[in-house]
């Protein structure tokens, strides 16, 4: 049913979100402005005004809304798209509770109140774990004290991950002068012109009228000998114009250094490469740029460039493509565990977690059939089953049998029990595990068995039937027929001590017991 939006409201529409805010503006009866509105305000428009030629550029007046230097975009996530801005000496709780957290994000990882978003007195982005259970990454490094964050920063709480963006990244607008100043000075510099032409026609004519004066009032002979002067006048003439007509000159030629220029366009981008074409002035581009905002800026600066004819535009933006992997990968619930980003310009990572092998194995076949930049693309997706393995392994070959492990979005727990004084060498596997790809942190539940309770209990499959002692220390008993004292072998197992109720013996680093006379 139709309802009443109000100043602040959000409405979502897919995966896209809106805030609707309304400005209001104070009615102005007409009474209260008798004389003209266009002689109380100056106007770059009025053609009739003769100082219009003199208008600069910077008498016009941009006048651009404060909506922060700091914006938080969602990248990857449940709230993929999502997009807040952080205003200066401001600061916001990131978590699931809609009544303790500003930022409210629908994702099961993440804590009531897991980080804190805030901006210092000097204008920077701050973030602060709040004791989450799952930590936060900065570019995929797990922070311990509050971290200053940078532009195209990536954070990850939890499966959600956000980038941001500084709105006060130097950004250069080209700005044209104003038409009508630029018509008047082109009407002035003509009309200066068709004065100068006139003034040259008049002087010529007022020569030749003197000319002919002269004449009528000369006679005789004067008048033969200023024929014959303007006769060689005139050969003299022809000749130095001759001479001048056929004289070569040598003309300097301007050179214009049309790399160096490019090179200066292009110096914040790096992966852009080009190939300039100067009897055509096209200039291609080829190379990746972070976002559309990078894009539109290196446009900017090759506008800017005049004997730049033609641009052939082949830059490609990255987060175009991570988003769209993203958003295809999102739709497969398996997968939902791993996401796509761009650290760099031309570099992609994919992170994450899957739990099976089986899991794996499908997403590398979609990637490698569908994402177009493979060699660009750096594979950081952990398996657990696989990791789990591994940790399994490495506790087994050093005698941990009754230690279980477990794993949760990069959490090693181990737990169980542990033979007496083998806690040091836990302590240097546990080392081991924490330097594994997709470990973020191991937690240690293994209580030490004192030294009876450590060993293998062979009570069940050996039976003693008789025992002796000799002097205070010194016993053998019989066991299968057999009569047998410390340091004897029974079945490739070596007896280590005899006592009066149990018998130790040792195979391979492992401990085992018989207990007898019960």
């Amino acid at each position: 049913e139709p309802r009443l939006l109000q100043t602040g409201d959000t409405i979502k529409v897919g995966d896209t979100l809106f805030r609707f805010t309304t400005e209001g503006f104070e009615e102005v009866s007409a009474e209260e402005h008798d004389e003209d509105i266009e002689s109380y305000y100056d106007t770059i428009f009025k053609e009739e005004d003769a100082g219009a030629a003199d208008i600069s550029i910077a008498d016009i007046d941009f006048r651009l809304d404060d909506t922060g230097r700091w914006l938080v975009k969602v990248i990857a996530g449940p709230n993929s798209g999502a997009e807040f801005s952080m205003h200066s000496d401001g600061s916001s709780i990131i978590g699931t509770d809609p009544e303790a957290a500003d930022i409210v994000l629908h994702d099961v990882s993440i804590s009531r109140q897991h980080a804190r978003l805030s901006v210092n007195k000097q204008d920077q982005l701050v973030i602060e774990d709040l004791k989450s259970r799952n930590g936060v990454l900065v570019n995929d490094e797990l922070i311990e004290a509050p971290t200053v964050l940078s532009s195209n920063s990536l954070v990850t709480v939890g499966t959600t991950t956000f980038m941001i963006v500084d709105r006060e990244g130097s950004r250069e607008t080209i700005i044209s002068p104003p038409v009508q100043a630029l018509r008047d000075r082109k009407e002035e510099e003509e009309k200066a012109r068709i004065r100068e032409e006139k003034e040259e026609l008049t002087g010529e004519k007022r020569l030749a009228d003197i000319a002919s004066g002269k004449r009528e009032d000369k006679r005789g002979s004067i008048g033969a000998v200023l024929l014959v002067g303007l006769v060689a006048s005139l050969f003299i003439v022809l000749g130095i114009g001759t001479t001048a007509l056929f004289k070569e000159e040598n003309i300097a030629v301007a050179s214009v250094d049309h790399d160096a220029q490019i090179q200066a366009a292009l110096k914040d981008f790096p992966q852009i490469r080009y190939s300039y074409t100067k009897p055509t002035g096209k200039l291609l581009l080829i190379g990746h740029v972070l976002n559309a905002i990078d894009k539109n800026q290196i446009i900017y600066n090759i506008q800017s460039l005049p004997f730049v004819q033609s641009l052939d535009d082949n830059i490609t933006v990255d987060e175009y493509v991570w988003q769209e992997a993203n958003r295809v990968m999102g739709k497969n619930p398996d997968w939902r565990g791993v996401t796509i980003h761009s650290p760099a310009p031309g570099r992609f990572v994919m992170t994450g977690y899957l739990k099976k092998r089986a899991q794996a194995e499908s997403l590398s076949d979609y990637i490698n059939l569908s994402f177009p930049y493979l060699d660009l693309l750096e594979q950081k997706v952990i398996v657990e089953e696989s990791l789990l393995d591994e940790v399994n392994k490495r506790l087994q070959d050093n005698q941990f049998v009754d230690v279980t492990v477990q794993l949760t979005n990069g959490q090693v727990t181990l737990s169980g029990y542990m033979g007496y004084k083998k806690g040091p060498l836990l302590a240097t596997l546990i080392t081991e595990f924490e330097k594994l790809p997709g470990v973020r942190a191991v937690r240690n539940f293994v209580v030490e068995l004192a030294p009876e309770e450590s060993m293998i209990d062979l009570s069940q499959q050996y039976s003693v039937t008789g025992s002796s002692r000799q002097g205070d220390a010194s016993y053998s008993v019989v066991i299968d027929g057999k009569i047998l004292s410390r340091g004897d072998t029974l079945d490739g197992m070596t007896i280590t001590s005899i006592k009066s109720d149990v018998i130790l013996l040792e195979r391979d680093g492992f401990k085992y017991k018989i207990e007898y006379n019960k």
